[in-house]
């Protein structure tokens, strides 16, 4: 019995030794297998939310560019933005004039917008400012945020349809709210409706 219990024991030694000698020879240890698989597991786990946010991503932009859009190539969203500013500009510079005169005065901002120097929507015409100075007497004022009247409305949607009273205008002023030294002034008149002088 003991006679066997020693020869196990040589066994299990010598086969110890083995392992051992084969680990400094390069052979792979069990831990080692045990934190290869471990670090496989890990690349996979970081693998798997990549290439799943990547196919979120590619779905979302999809789906933005695939978005029903209005003539002009702007989404149904912005086209409501943009008629509620439209209407409320045109009433604050033009409610109380003619027809004619509030068209003119949304083909003024619809050519700046278009000129793609003034910013990519009706808002941004209307509150640019130069030096630190608006481009829209209604701004610094206020008027802007007023209710906008009927008739403003429908001129809105008149010059967002393609109504075109002043053609390449993009400034308007009142001459006699104007001084003549007014670099507005030298501006190349193209009509004047009611108090109003369209110009390029």
């Amino acid at each position: 019995m003991r006679l066997s219990r020693l020869i196990i024991g040589a066994s299990t030694a010598a086969s110890v030794w083995g392992l051992m000698v084969a680990s400094a020879h390069g052979a792979t240890d069990p831990n080692d297998v045990h934190l290869s698989k471990f670090a496989s597991t890990v690349k996979q786990v970081h693998r798997v939310p990549v290439r799943a946010k990547w196919k979120q991503t590619r779905t979302v932009h999809k789906s933005v560019r695939n978005h029903p859009t209005s003539s002009g190539g702007r989404s149904r969203v912005e086209t409501k933005q943009n008629l509620y500013w439209m209407a409320r500009v045109i009433n604050a510079e033009a409610g109380g004039e003619s027809r004619m005169a509030q068209i003119g005065v949304g083909d003024v901002v619809l050519h700046r917008l278009r000129s793609g120097k003034h910013g990519t929507s009706v808002h941004d015409v209307v509150f640019e400012t130069v030096g630190g100075v608006y481009q829209f007497s209604c701004v610094p004022n206020g008027a802007i945020y007023k209710t906008p009247n009927a008739s403003s409305i429908q001129a809105a949607k008149d010059v967002l349809n393609g109504a075109e009273d002043v053609p390449h205008a993009t400034v308007f002023y009142n001459p006699s709210e104007t001084s003549s030294s007014n670099w507005v002034q030298s501006r190349v008149r193209v009509k004047q409706y009611d108090h109003l002088v369209f110009a390029k």
